[in-house]
């Protein structure tokens, strides 16, 4: 895995707090409901996060996408979704070494 360049890591930022602001819209206009108060700050904060490991999990499964050969317009809200959980995987994976 090579390393990312600060202009890559940027535009993985953008793309997920474009993530981010939709989840915001789709909370507070289709279900209707403030993701800042009650049980949905947790989900809130999940996302938040998942913006700052987005860069790391977009580049792990970018590189992995070559194997298998799956469409990156899939790859990109699943990278997304799960950024916080592979960002996890991939600092337990590199204690190992």
């Amino acid at each position: 895995m090579s390393n990312q360049s600060w202009f890559e890591k940027i535009v993985y930022m953008v793309i997920g707090m474009a993530f981010f602001v939709s989840y915001y819209f789709l909370m507070t206009e289709f279900f209707k409901v403030n993701p800042f108060t009650g049980g949905y700050i947790l989900l809130s904060i999940y996302f938040g996060l998942a913006i700052i490991a987005f860069p790391i999990s977009g580049k792990i499964l970018s590189d992995k996408i070559d194997i298998i050969g799956i469409n990156s317009k899939i790859i990109l809200p699943v990278a997304y979704v799960f950024a916080p959980i592979i960002f996890a995987f991939s600092l337990k994976n590199k204690k190992n070494y």
